[in-house]
């Protein structure tokens, strides 16, 4: 087998690809790492919206309640809280 020796300017070309695909594959491994952490996230506020919404249609519920209660006690009419009177509507 014979051996060759390589042109100074190839040898520095090879380098530089190794080079480039080194950089390459660890800004890989980041935008890898960044996708995961935005995914972990997006499962957290996903949950975390989860519970709000939970939340939201208990509010709902009671509010549904207290309408039915306050209709029950005063009739039908509206609520000024800022006086805190009942107007009848008959």
């Amino acid at each position: 087998m014979a051996e060759k020796k390589l042109e100074k300017q190839h040898v520095t070309e090879i380098e530089q690809i190794r080079t480039k695909f080194a950089e390459n594959n660890t800004e890989i491994a980041l935008a890898t790492k960044e996708i995961y952490a935005m995914q972990q996230r997006t499962q957290q506020l996903e949950a975390y919206q989860e519970q709000l919404l939970q939340q939201f249609q208990t509010l709902q519920s009671q509010e549904t309640d207290l309408v039915n209660k306050l209709k029950e006690h005063y009739g039908e009419g509206q609520i000024d809280l800022e006086k805190g009177i009942f107007i009848s509507e008959s």
